[in-house]
């Protein structure tokens, strides 16, 4: 699921925009001060818990309850509850789409607004003395430095090195023509400029001419891509041994009864257990996350290798064109130049691209870390009585489908590794109230209603199966009452727009092949007999002629009774 935090809040209106305003007062009135956007998206999913009941009709009494509801949470910055809700921010805010991403990096965008207001006096300065025409040029020099990154404008050997390079392409007539031009020509003409002074630059340092101080930008791509690589595999490593052991702590406190399905956990400690498992929902969550970026960091190894190749390719064709000649024509090396300033460009970006991905690894690996990790795996293991593990007899049946649901045999395993509903078995998570255990994959698949639903054993597969509509309502219901869990899940839309059964421990819904569909029935005028009033109208106009009438006959000269039945004749 796209989760886009902006155009939600647009859509929740102005009640929202107030209840954020007044949780950031409240806040700050107990010195303490998170960033609006986190404010914002955890106030968005707290709207989903079912104890939250905030609508556009909602009492201010009620507003404020859920104002404090948020404020008590938001403060408590070092629970793993609202951890949670950081990780997810921090990550979904972060633009992953590399393509975009090298195209417009957020870093070189910085740099490029520095040179802004230099690169409109250029298109718009109308120079007039012999200083003006040496200013426009130094102008245009310092733009082309910056620009494409070529060095320090401070260092005098990067100035004289691409003030030669510069002149190369643009003599004193050029300039004349230039600063006659309009400004959209201007603007292109620069634009250009830029590209063949950059291309003339690489291609030089790599003649070994000149270009001693530029970054040798291959070495420090391999370099970049090389230490994000360790790094994020470090923190994966970190990651996957803790939920290791919380998943291992965790199984051997619990013993499930089938007939009820129900789940009784040997540690008596219902607080320690509540907080154990929002603890193993963030470090769940770190662990997947740190994985997308593993994903992400390979998927561009093949297109880095690529830009590398035709870098070299690009320079070697230059190499063929003027080697050995005194004069080559500017048609046939220009084009050369400009698509090897296209490619230094490219480069740079997946450079800040990866300095970006080293930014989010470490900022998700701060907000995973929790000071009472160790205290409370001590106190769970402490505290845990082993269990017998029960051994279920080998079961090579299949589990066969039925017009309600679809059992898949052969889920493919890279798919399910992305996603995170799959992760996990679905029937301990409904069971115990939101604790995340494990799924086994290779054991099949179920499909209901276009969403997946994965096991830890056939056992639970066959449990689940039978009552699939149950169990589906109660795992909607225990993801919106784990509210951390929702967008993780990617079922923001889904528990919104959900209709949730009642209560499904009052409701014995039928296994055999039955349909459902919505009806609309006209009910009785009074289900329960009583007193119809004989002459009752709901008529105001027919009320106001009998009043007419009773007026008139009040005025009458006789003095004879009128009954109803006299009335009436």
């Amino acid at each position: 699921m796209k989760f886009v935090l902006r155009e939600l809040i647009e859509n929740h209106g102005n009640l929202f925009k107030n209840i954020v305003s007044e949780i950031m007062r409240e806040c700050s009135r107990v010195n303490y001060k998170p960033t609006l956007e986190l404010v914002q998206y955890s106030s968005l999913i707290f709207l989903l818990d079912p104890e939250q009941n905030i609508t556009f009709e909602s009492d201010k009494e009620t507003v404020q309850s859920f104002v404090d509801y948020c404020v008590k949470k938001i403060i408590d910055n070092e629970s793993p509850f609202i951890k949670t809700f950081a990780l997810q921010h921090n990550f979904l805010e972060t633009n992953f789409d590399v393509k975009s991403y090298t195209g417009r990096s957020v870093l070189s965008e910085a740099l490029l607004m520095k040179v802004d207001t230099l690169f409109n006096e250029i298109v718009d300065f109308e120079p007039l003395t012999k200083e003006d025409y040496d200013s426009l040029f130094k102008k245009i020099l310092y733009d082309i430095i910056i620009s494409n990154k070529l060095g320090n404008p401070a260092n005098p050997v990067i100035v004289k090195e691409v003030t030669n390079a510069l002149k190369s392409v643009m003599t004193r007539q050029d300039l004349l023509e230039f600063a006659s031009m309009k400004r959209k020509r201007r603007t292109d003409t620069l634009t250009e400029m830029r590209k063949i002074v950059c291309g003339i630059m690489i291609f030089n340092q790599d003649a070994g001419e000149c270009g001693h101080d530029m970054r040798n930008i291959i070495n420090d791509v391999s370099m970049a891509f090389k230490n994000t690589r360790s790094a994020i595999n470090e923190s994966l490593q970190r990651a996957s041994k803790q939920v290791f052991e919380c998943n291992q702590t965790i199984q051997n406190s619990y013993t499930i009864d089938f007939n009820s399905d129900t789940i009784t956990f040997s540690v008596e400690d219902e607080k320690l257990i509540n907080e154990f498992k929002e603890m193993l929902i963030l470090l769940i969550q770190h662990e997947f996350y740190i994985k997308k970026l593993a994903l992400i960091i390979s998927m561009i190894r093949k297109e880095i290798d690529d830009y590398f190749k035709q870098f070299r390719s690009t320079l070697k064709q230059l190499h063929e064109s003027v080697q050995y000649r005194v004069a080559v024509p500017t048609e046939m090396v220009f084009p050369y130049f400009s698509e090897l300033a296209d490619i230094w460009q490219n480069l740079w970006n997946y450079l800040y691209f990866m300095v970006e991905i080293n930014r989010l690894n470490e900022k998700l690996n701060e907000i995973a870390t929790t000071k009472n990790y160790e205290t409370l795996l001590k106190k769970m293991k402490d505290q845990t009585t082993k269990t017998l593990l029960v051994k279920f007899q080998e079961d090579h049946s299949k589990i066969v489908p039925t017009d309600e649901f679809e059992w898949i045999d052969h889920f493919p395993e890279t798919e399910a590794k992305r996603c995170p509903i799959l992760q996990f078995c679905a029937y301990i998570f409904c069971i115990s109230n939101g604790v995340l255990i494990p799924s086994a994959i290779n054991i099949g698949v179920l499909k209901y209603q276009d969403r997946l639903y994965a096991f830890s054993h056939i056992k639970y597969a066959r449990i689940f199966a039978t009552n699939v509509r149950k169990f589906e309502n109660k795992f909607m219901e225990t993801v919106r009452r784990n509210v951390q869990l929702i967008v993780y899940l990617g079922l923001y839309n889904d528990i919104k727009e959900y209709n949730f059964l009642p209560d499904m421990a009052k409701v014995d819904i039928a296994t055999d092949n039955q349909f459902q569909k919505s009806v609309e029935i006209q009910t009785e005028l009074h289900p329960v007999p009583c007193y119809l009033k004989k002459n009752y109208t709901h008529s105001l106009w027919e009320i106001r002629r009998r009043c007419l009438t009773m007026h008139r006959l009040s005025n009458c000269v006789t003095n004879s009774t009128q009954t109803d039945m006299s009335y009436y004749k």
